[in-house]
């Protein structure tokens, strides 16, 4: 039974969320769902990307490496210039996908906001958020809120992909409209060590449609 840490007669943006002092779960089954936390084992990706491709991903991690020496920041828009926007444009460039930016999303009174991203593949979609004051876990609090207003916006049963970051840290989710179950990734993925691992997984995701995971 999830705790009453939502008035059902008030209005909620998805910022709201990371203001209220509650967990996932209670979040999660306000809005009729169940949390699972796990491992989630992504399948290699069914697309193969030349050498090439690999060589631009070992090179964009020296950079990170070679950049991150230099700068030192605290905002989000900092964090997101320096970290999240080169990924995206690289895999942007090899694979096909279109993003939103600054996307907003009024489902409801209570699942309405703006989403930092929401990547569109032709089989899935993926809502990328970045944590605030670097709480990976009230960060995925409001991931798993944005992931349900996508399914219900969409009004049809295909999961919703997620993934929370810090810039430097990646936690990925899962919500599955038909169990009405949210996954959590136990997993972490850091950026630049993990840079492959994590570009695996998008790969993974954005290439096909998943049914395994």
């Amino acid at each position: 039974m999830y705790r009453q840490i939502i008035d059902p007669t008030k209005s909620y943006t998805f910022s709201d969320y990371g203001k209220l002092t509650c967990e996932a779960i209670d979040l999660v089954e306000y809005f009729g769902y169940k949390l699972n936390k796990e491992i989630i084992n992504f399948p290699e990706p069914s697309i193969t990307l030349p050498p090439e491709f690999w060589k631009e991903i070992e090179t964009l991690k020296s950079r990170f490496v070679k950049r991150l020496s230099k700068f030192y920041f605290s905002a989000e828009i900092a964090r997101r210039e320096v970290y999240v926007a080169p990924i995206l444009l690289t895999l942007a460039d090899w694979i096909d996908f279109t993003a939103r930016l600054e996307y907003a999303i009024a489902v409801s009174e209570q699942l309405k906001g703006t989403l930092d991203y929401m990547l569109l593949s032709n089989s899935n979609t993926v809502v990328i958020i970045e944590a605030k004051k670097d709480d990976l876990e009230k960060g995925f609090s409001q991931l798993t809120v944005q992931m349900i207003a996508v399914s219900t916006d969409r009004g049809d049963e295909q999961k919703i992909y997620g993934a929370v970051t810090t810039g430097n840290i990646w936690q990925f989710g899962i919500l599955d409209p038909a169990k009405k179950i949210v996954t959590q990734d136990i997993e972490v993925y850091r950026a630049p060590a993990d840079l492959e691992q994590l570009i695996n997984i998008f790969l993974s995701i954005l290439s096909e449609k998943n049914t395994s995971i």
